[in-house]
């Protein structure tokens, strides 16, 4: 499965970053500023592992990778995540070539796979919003939307110097599936923070508690 996820990154990527750069050429002559390019961008990877111990399940492994800054204003998104034998992976290539100050548009492509579902590619669009609401700290949103599914999903955090808070949350139009995730740290230090984290899901009127843990992370 895990050389599946890593053939799978090398297709999408290189197939998605070419995607965003002929729609940047498109968008050439419009009024929207651009994100520049650059021809020799330095990627940034960040590797994040979290372990989430909840009521009296057994403790919950994700494993997280981020590549950024790549060109086209791209980033690469890799999830593998454990509990109780049961696996969930995705892999995910966006790229925001439109910025307007605090706001972003662009497209994002996924491969999810697990072992409660069959795998599927979604495609659809990305709308971001970020900014600064205090001097030492930073808040942004991706939300995206994939109509081939009819989902809905987006991440939001808040990092400040010493507090980092997160929210995940999907939504089905057709079915009314809804997830939704939160979570707070405490940071010791740049790589080692500890926290809650809780999970809801279920019908959108009537979501059901899937745990409240504490979890700790490690980034590298």
């Amino acid at each position: 499965m895990i050389k599946k996820i890593y053939q799978t990154i090398k297709k999408k990527t290189m197939g998605f970053l070419l995607a965003g750069s002929l729609l940047v050429g498109s968008l050439g002559q419009t009024g929207c500023r651009l994100s520049k390019i650059e021809l020799n961008p330095t990627s940034q990877t960040t590797v994040k592992l979290t372990e989430i111990v909840a009521d009296e399940q057994k403790p919950r492994a994700r494993t997280e990778f981020l590549v950024n800054k790549l060109p086209v204003n791209s980033d690469v998104y890799i999830l593998l995540e454990n509990n109780n034998n049961i696996d969930f992976y995705k892999l995910r290539a966006q790229c925001i070539p439109i910025e307007d100050k605090n706001f972003g548009i662009g497209i994002a492509a996924q491969h999810v796979d697990g072992t409660t579902f069959p795998a599927h590619n979604e495609i659809g669009l990305v709308m971001r919003l970020k900014g600064k609401p205090t001097g030492d700290s930073f808040v942004k949103s991706d939300i995206r939307y994939f109509p081939t599914t009819n989902v809905i999903d987006t991440y939001t955090f808040l990092d400040t110097k010493k507090v980092f808070v997160d929210f995940l949350g999907s939504y089905n139009i057709e079915t009314g599936k809804t997830m939704l995730r939160q979570g707070i740290d405490y940071k010791f230090n740049k790589k080692i923070s500890a926290g809650l984290e809780a999970k809801f899901s279920g019908e959108s009127s009537d979501l059901e508690k899937d745990y409240v843990g504490i979890r700790a992370c490690i980034k590298f």
